[in-house]
């Protein structure tokens, strides 16, 4: 491995962070799927499960439709403000309109199925990260900081509805939004007026969108109908939602609409099947991330049989244009250094670029920021692996052409004897 450390007291200093980073990280994990299920287990104890039976109600045939154009609407948006950010962070390389929302929904489609909801989110990270020195740390701060936007906007509308509702809560969501606000700004102070307008405009319109997305749950339910407590629930709801736990957002989601239906007058049983509804609805909505997903597939899949079948051929030129296979050609190559020169004609020596390894301090910073631990680790691992395989391939490389050499020269010694 690459390291940066100029000793190997630094080098153990990093390998114990890495280890304590690792055992917060599985007790995050851990957290993440054990609060989730304590609070749906709460609220079936409580209400039964007849709330998440009229939830299903919403799968019929307009609901799904306008989800899914909802959805487009919605990740059109983060993808632009995405896309704007990035530019900012000098992380924008090839990341078109049409690429930002193909990533947009394989994130929305990984947030809706792996826990925690923000795992989409790394491997957004992960593909656009631009290929210098610190590239992988522009990669997120450009995802973080479009992020924690979207959540300054929603803190700030969740605080002006609940102000007449619950003044203590109002002014927990507004320190929230403000703390918020402080992340942000160095991400916005990197754009031009424009680009912070548009990034501001981008999070207004899917914040529309997702309000919309619920009213749209709690009218096929028939459980909300005035518009105003449709906003309000719905921004409650989201809050709950954008919480890091569980599935989904289901748990904290359900569990904090109930009981923002009460506040308003209205049923808990309401509130869970609404929010219930509004998950699925949403999952819908990020169902073209699958499509997304089989495509890169297809196409990855297309690409590594066309470099294959390119590295043959092209193999089999060296061969046919140097004689490699000719023993009595390779015989006249006495010099050693003409040897080694047609061994990196072949490649051999160019194994070594698998071998290059992003910088550990690097990937330990994003693994702290955006909970990447595990995808960290596995890669190291991997390149790791390809380091080692890399290196005995030029060894094994070079060791024949020094045999083939001496070879040569024993019968040069023996022909001059005779």
């Amino acid at each position: 491995m690459q390291l940066n450390q100029s000793g190997p007291g630094c080098v153990w200093w990093d390998m114990s962070s890495l280890l304590r980073s690792t055992a917060s990280h599985r007790l995050t994990r851990t957290l993440r799927a054990v609060v989730p299920l304590l609070l749906l287990v709460a609220l079936v104890s409580h209400l039964g499960t007849s709330p998440f039976e009229r939830s299903l109600d919403v799968l019929t045939t307009w609901p799904i439709l306008t989800a899914l154009l909802l959805g487009v609407l919605t990740t059109t948006a983060q993808a632009l403000r995405w896309r704007t950010v990035a530019q900012g962070y000098a992380a924008a390389d090839g990341l078109t309109r049409t690429r930002a929302v193909a990533e947009c929904y394989r994130a929305a489609l990984l947030n809706a199925v792996l826990p925690g909801g923000v795992l989409g989110d790394a491997v957004r990270v992960w593909r656009q990260r631009p290929q210098r020195e610190r590239g992988l740390r522009s990669s997120a701060q450009a995802v973080i900081g479009e992020r924690v936007v979207g959540t300054v906007l929603l803190a700030l509308a969740v605080a002006a509805v609940l102000l007449p509702l619950e003044p203590m809560m109002s002014a927990i969501a507004l320190a929230g939004a403000v703390g918020a606000i402080g992340v942000a700004a160095p991400t916005l102070k990197r754009l031009s007026l424009r680009g912070q307008v548009s990034v501001w405009g981008w999070s207004l319109v899917s914040l529309i969108s997702l309000i919309t997305k619920f009213g749209v749950a709690a009218v096929a339910l028939g459980t909300v109908s005035d518009l105003t407590n449709v906003v309000t629930l719905a921004l409650i709801a989201l809050a709950g939602m954008s919480i890091p736990l569980g599935v989904g957002g289901f748990g904290p989601r359900e569990a904090v609409t109930a009981v923002a239906f009460a506040a308003v007058g209205l049923s808990a049983d309401a509130g869970v099947a609404t929010a219930a509804a509004y998950g699925m609805l949403a999952a819908v909505s990020a169902l073209p991330g699958v499509a997304v997903m089989l495509f890169d597939l297809r196409r990855d899949g297309r690409a590594k049989s066309t470099s294959v079948i390119e590295g043959s051929q092209t193999m089999e030129n060296v061969l046919d244009a140097d004689s490699i296979l000719d023993l009595t050609e390779l015989a006249e190559l006495t010099d050693l250094a003409e040897l080694t020169e047609l061994a990196e004609l072949t490649d051999l020596t160019e194994l070594t670029d698998l071998a290059e390894l992003t910088d550990l301090t690097e990937l330990t910073d994003l693994a702290e920021v955006a909970e990447l631990g595990e995808v960290v680790r596995l890669d190291l691992v991997a390149k790791g692996r390809r380091d080692r395989l890399a290196s005995e391939a030029l060894l094994a490389g070079r060791s024949q052409i020094e045999f083939e050499t001496d070879v040569f020269a024993e019968r040069e010694l023996a022909q001059q004897s005779a």
